[in-house]
């Protein structure tokens, strides 16, 4: 049997991959290890898709000529499982490494995308011979702002 990481932990090593990964292709392999393809995701109360989700991840990575970079402010987990294989997480991280044109400035600024989010983590095999852990459900909200 496999013994798994917190869900926080888990949460914070997946979020690293799909954001901090060296190439897009790598990004994509983080995105496919981390979200369920039928995710139930909502953005600032808006309904997403799995798709919009890798289309935002490439978005942010075209902003950040020097790689993004993921600041964890903070993460509390509940497993409902005692195995770690399923449950909560509410957390709060900046994205740092964004470079936008801002109103009133002539060059590209670096912005910080802030998000608060809820998730649920669920396992997609019932093998405990293997990590198949992936959100299923995740709700942001998140705003950009200068750093």
């Amino acid at each position: 049997m496999l013994q798994l990481n917190s869900l926080t932990e888990w949460s914070r090593e997946h979020i690293r991959a799909v954001f901090e990964s060296p190439t897009a292709d790598e990004a994509l392999k983080a995105v496919q290890a981390t979200f369920s393809t039928s995710i139930n995701v909502t953005l600032n109360g808006k309904q997403l898709a799995y798709k919009d989700i890798v289309d935002m991840v490439l978005r942010l990575r075209k902003e950040a000529p020097g790689g993004l970079k993921v600041q964890w402010l903070q993460a509390i987990d509940s497993p409902s499982s005692p195995d770690n294989r399923e449950g909560g997480l509410g957390g709060m991280y900046v994205i740092r490494g964004i470079y936008r044109v801002q109103k009133d400035y002539d060059r590209p600024v670096e912005i910080g995308r802030h998000k608060a989010v809820v998730v649920r983590i669920e396992s997609q095999s019932t093998s405990s011979f293997i990590d198949s852990r992936r959100i299923v459900q995740l709700s942001i909200v998140a705003s950009d702002s200068p750093i």
